[in-house]
């Protein structure tokens, strides 16, 4: 037998094969204490055990890595579901915004009528449509559209601006509300879609 083939047969790698975690024996089992023990009496010396934490550090990066991998395919598919979502409520809020269509208008060419035109709606201060005769309720009302002010405006406009020429009931459905919103904020002030 020459040196290499002595070196498969060391009392080190025989020692090791008989180890209680090469047995896979349970660390904690009778079991382990005497397999570690034959190991010992027969070759001498046993190998100290790998601690747990080894094989976890060991396995990390792969973790990480499918870790990363699924949260990018999440996002990922979380977005395209918002963007299908997206054209669902604008499209919901265009059936809406019949509703208004007989005091209002909105996009390219939008006049004012009984109320005023409703383009460029977002982030603008309520009351301030050239060539509309306000009420003063609705010039002195102090805010400014935007998705939180519309929805609590259009649940009840009178309630919310009292003295307000806008005598509709309301939209008091919230998913109603934000759909009617979502269509009505694409517009940008000169009407066309932004």
């Amino acid at each position: 037998m020459d040196e290499a083939d002595h070196s498969l047969f060391s009392r080190e790698s025989l020692a090791r094969s008989f180890s209680a975690q090469q047995l896979r024996v349970d660390p904690g089992s009778p079991g382990a204490a005497s397999a570690a023990t034959a190991g010992q009496k027969v070759f001498g010396h046993v190998p100290p055990r790998r601690s747990p934490l080894h094989a976890e550090r060991r396995d990390t990066p792969r973790r990480t890595v499918a870790a990363t991998i699924a949260a990018i395919i999440a996002t990922v598919a979380l977005i395209g579901s918002a963007a299908t979502a997206w054209a669902q409520d604008v499209a919901a809020g265009e059936q809406s915004f019949k509703k208004c269509l007989p005091c209002h208008a909105v996009g390219e060419g939008a006049k004012n009528k009984i109320g005023p035109a409703l383009n460029g709606l977002e982030g603008r201060k309520a009351g301030t449509i050239e060539d509309y005769s306000y009420t003063e309720a609705n010039k002195n009302s102090g805010f400014w559209w935007d998705a939180a002010s519309f929805k609590d405006y259009i649940k009840d406009p009178p309630a919310k601006v009292p003295g307000t020429k806008m005598m509709f009931p309301g939209i008091k459905n919230e998913k109603e509300a934000d759909d009617l919103w979502a269509y009505l904020r694409r517009f940008g002030s000169d009407g066309k879609p932004k």
